[in-house]
């Protein structure tokens, strides 16, 4: 059918399926790839100065902790330089391998002078990582370039891929072992949060136990200075009476100490 859909005729360049093409692909691209960044840093441009609020990042801050303050859009520049490599890769491929790595080259080698003039991640180790990434992938298609070449024997094309693979095996290891050791940072982290939590419940229980019995011990020499409780002597009036003090004790038919006073006793017999 012709003028028909692409997926029916088989045939792209009809000028239906071109218009198709370009309106969802054209459409999808400003949405998607390009619209959404671009609201991540409408959202985030008026709280520029307010970064370190707890309010702010509760809301925003997926998009922009882990960078610098002065990096804070750095979100949306990674997302542009996967929308310009994935535009070279799909819209450069049919003018030949050369053309296509050499513009792919181009969009690294400019994520490259941008990320090593901001530094935009917090930490060095993540720098460093997008540092090497970047220069892997620069290398790699280098590397394809050489081997593509008609003018370079066997044994360079055998030496470059064993490099190539190397280098990226290399990269891998560097990202898993980065993986490792923050995964480890944070299990550090969380155990010694825990263990400063049950230091602080376990002081607490213990001032608390130690509490009631100073309190029950207070009750009982209260309890034990009133004749009319039936508590244990205080250790104040054991000792005045075991060395011949006014005060005596004697129990009671209960078994109960009951305290007596010799001068009020005198004073009543008079």
């Amino acid at each position: 059918m012709p003028g028909g859909f692409c997926w029916r005729t088989r045939n792209c360049n009809a000028p239906l399926g071109s218009t198709w093409m370009l309106g969802l692909g054209g459409g999808s691209l400003l949405l998607f790839a390009l619209g959404i960044p671009a609201l991540g840093v409408a959202l985030v441009w008026p709280h520029r100065k307010q970064l370190n609020d707890a309010r702010t990042q509760a809301r925003l801050g997926f998009m922009y902790m882990g960078y610098t303050a002065n990096a804070w859009y750095w979100e949306a520049v990674v997302g542009m330089m996967k929308v310009a490599f994935s535009a070279v890769t799909v819209l450069m491929a049919p003018w030949g391998p050369d053309v296509h790595a050499v513009s792919a080259l181009l969009v690294l080698a400019t994520a490259y002078a941008f990320h090593a003039k901001m530094q935009p991640y917090a930490t060095r180790s993540l720098n460093w990582l997008e540092s090497l990434g970047l220069a892997t992938v620069c290398g790699t298609l280098f590397g394809g370039l050489y081997i593509l070449s008609p003018n370079v024997s066997e044994t360079v094309r055998s030496s470059l891929s064993v490099a190539i693979i190397a280098g990226n095996a290399f990269c891998v290891a560097a990202f898993a072992h980065a993986l490792w050791r923050s995964t480890r940072d944070i299990r550090r982290r969380v155990a010694k949060r825990m263990s400063k939590l049950r230091t602080r419940r376990s002081g607490t229980t213990t001032q608390h136990r130690r509490k009631v019995e100073l309190t029950d011990w207070q009750s009982a020499y209260r309890g034990a200075r009133s004749p009319t409780s039936a508590s244990l002597p205080s250790p104040r009036l054991q000792t005045e009476s075991s060395h011949g003090a006014e005060s005596s004790s004697s129990p009671s038919a209960d078994g109960v100490f009951e305290f007596r006073n010799p001068l009020r006793e005198r004073e009543g017999s008079q």
